[in-house]
């Protein structure tokens, strides 16, 4: 098993008064062998969140943010090995949150990690929601594309 070092990505939106603040420390592990409890993303990637860390739905999203990107992070893998995200810890302030915002997270930290060139996701403010909008397609374009 060959582990990184532990990763912070700061994410932050703020379009109005408020905004979407996150901070997501994860680690990328490459194992030869296959995850045990993991969250299945894509063959041979996984995620791997702590049961009490995170609600159902917020792992969901962090889930969908790796799928949108699972087939660049797959043309990383070598040896056969199995690449995991290990979430050490997800920091965020219910007042400045939308769980949609963890997928972009993820996708900014696996941009990071993996040295991948990934547009940015379109976030805008809609009013009479009083909610953040998010347009994944430049991602899901790209990973098409790639």
């Amino acid at each position: 098993m060959i582990d990184d070092s532990v990763h912070l990505y700061r994410y932050l939106v703020l379009k109005t008064s408020w905004g979407i603040a996150i901070n997501l420390r994860a680690q990328r592990v490459y194992s030869k062998l296959k995850p045990e409890g993991a969250n299945v993303v894509a063959e041979r990637i996984y995620l791997d969140v702590h049961e009490r860390m995170l609600s159902n739905e917020e792992v969901l999203w962090l889930v969908r943010g790796l799928k949108m990107v699972a087939g660049n992070l797959a043309k990383k893998i070598c040896d056969n090995r199995y690449v995991i995200v290990r979430i050490v810890e997800v920091e965020f302030n219910d007042c400045d949150f939308q769980a949609e915002g963890l997928a972009d997270a993820i996708i900014r930290w696996s941009a990071e990690v993996f040295e991948l060139d990934i547009p940015q996701a379109g976030v805008f403010f809609d009013k009479q929601a009083k909610r953040y909008v998010f347009d994944f397609s430049p991602i899901e374009m790209w990973s098409y594309l790639h």
